[in-house]
């Protein structure tokens, strides 16, 4: 595995959108599957990318909850890049992916795995995804967090898939929200190797093999 800091840059256009946490980044790339199932796909494209971004690649970013479950996401999904942060913010993490991308070290999928740390407004999911213009496949994880904005955060990712033909919801909520016994207790983290983890790997594997 590698480790790698990267520097900020700052990338920022407003737009609108319907409605519908900070230290110790890791960045790897490794390779080799698990979870209710053992076989492994290569993720499916939804086009030629853009400059900037690695054909054939899958880049993960998240915050400390996609810490818990990165060594199965690593098996389900071979040569993954994750860059998980203990308290990312969305904002951050959108300087996280302009920074891999000027490095070219962006893959042409892209998971985000953000919001447990904050409210998500629509010009930062905007900001966001004029980072990633040019990916081929970009999936959104909902969450699952014991706090006030889980719920808009929710329904701004499904409002975002729902106007862009290459983002794909990987819908944790909906997953996880009958179990309260897969989560810390805080209802938010996830024993890693646990059972909720080796959930939301799946879901998001899924997500990226998804026509």
């Amino acid at each position: 595995m590698r480790r790698i800091a990267w520097p900020l840059t700052l990338l920022v256009i407003a737009a609108s959108l319907s409605a519908c946490g900070a230290v110790g980044a890791v960045a790897r790339s490794t390779s080799t599957s698990s979870h209710p199932s053992t076989t492994v796909s290569k993720p499916v494209g939804m086009g030629r990318p853009g400059i900037g971004f690695l054909p054939g690649r899958i880049t993960a970013v998240g915050d400390s909850v996609m810490i818990d479950y990165e060594a199965l996401l690593a098996k389900d999904l071979p040569g993954i890049s994750i860059a998980a942060t203990v308290g990312e913010q969305w904002a951050t993490g959108i300087n996280t992916l302009a920074s891999l991308r000027a490095h070219d070290q962006l893959g042409a999928t892209v998971i985000v795995g953000l919001g447990t740390n904050g409210p998500v407004t629509p010009t930062l999911m905007a900001s966001m995804l004029s980072v990633l213009h040019g990916a081929s496949r970009i999936v959104l994880v909902t969450e699952h967090v014991d706090q006030p904005w889980q719920n808009q955060n929710n329904a701004l990712i499904f409002a975002t898939a729902k106007s862009h033909a290459h983002i794909v919801v990987a819908n944790w909520y909906a997953r996880s929200r009958l179990h309260p016994g897969w989560f810390y207790s805080d209802q938010t983290h996830l024993p890693p190797g646990g059972v909720g983890a080796s959930h939301l790997a799946w879901i998001i594997r899924q997500a990226t093999r998804r026509p």
